[in-house]
């Protein structure tokens, strides 16, 4: 984003978070790097974080993936369930 698109925008939008995994659960589940905090270097560093496999790193892990399929199951509403009666009732 270009920097005065990106001031512009922090001045007229007041969020908490940015990033979609954070806004669902209202909560820091993945690091926001914006701007200039998004380089190569600490992408690196983030990212390293979930590749190693200390005892950590795994507790983590596992606990990024239940909320993440908590957050599934909120934003699904039963679409499957939904789709299904949805085409028997255009079928009769």
């Amino acid at each position: 984003m270009k920097p005065l698109t990106y001031w512009l925008a922090k001045k007229l939008i007041k969020t908490e978070y940015i990033s979609l995994p954070n806004l669902l659960a209202n909560a820091p589940l993945v690091p926001e790097m914006i701007q200039e905090e998004c380089n190569p270097d600490n992408l690196a560093w983030s990212l390293n974080h979930y590749l190693t496999n200390d005892v950590e790193s795994l507790k983590q892990k596992n606990e990024l993936k239940y909320r993440f399929t908590d957050l599934h199951k909120l934003i699904q509403c039963d679409a499957d369930a939904q789709a299904v009666v949805d085409v028997l009732e255009q079928e009769y």
